[in-house]
């Protein structure tokens, strides 16, 4: 470990600490680098461990009252229909940076990584690739009427699907 590394600080950020596979791999991330004598810090929406190095950012009540009027937005939108209440976000109640979050330790020259960002990224790469590459996975042309899909917190994330919308012909969880 050099002297460069040992004043350098690691910040992690993830929807939770503990709550969730992405969130756990994080987490044992930002303790490995610790044991290995990295300064971390993890940014978190819900924190469920009692880990010092874990802070949350906003107030979940706040959180949950955003999340709330934003899913009432959406009911007047779609007639009240609740079937599609959850497959949808409009991106408009998130938790806004609009002001310095201050934490102990924490500063802008850090080095950060945005798992969940990164993990929505190499999803919809995944499917642009599988799709732009039918002649490798469908040489005769079966599946012409099919193409592989995202569906974002849901399982499983990919899904290979006729274009009439039926049940999925194939399934493909990414961790």
């Amino acid at each position: 470990m050099t002297e460069r590394n040992k004043q350098l600080t690691v910040t992690l950020v993830c929807h939770s600490d503990l709550l969730g596979g992405a969130a756990v791999v994080t987490y044992r991330l930002m303790q490995a680098l610790a044991h290995e004598g990295v300064r971390t810090r993890m940014l978190v929406f819900t924190k469920i461990s009692s880990d010092p190095a874990v802070a949350v950012v906003g107030s979940r009540s706040i959180r949950g009252i955003k999340f709330m009027a934003e899913r009432a937005r959406i009911m007047l939108a779609n007639g009240f229909n609740r079937d599609d209440l959850f497959k949808v976000s409009i991106a408009n109640t998130g938790y806004a940076i609009d002001h310095p979050i201050n934490i102990e330790g924490l500063s802008a020259t850090d080095l950060f990584a945005m798992n969940t960002l990164l993990g929505g990224a190499i999803e919809d790469q995944t499917v642009a690739t599988l799709n732009a590459t039918r002649a490798i996975w469908d040489p005769s042309g079966k599946w012409t009427d099919c193409e592989f899909r995202r569906y974002a917190e849901s399982f499983p994330d990919m899904r290979l699907e006729r274009n009439e919308g039926e049940q999925p012909l194939i399934g493909i969880e990414l961790k």
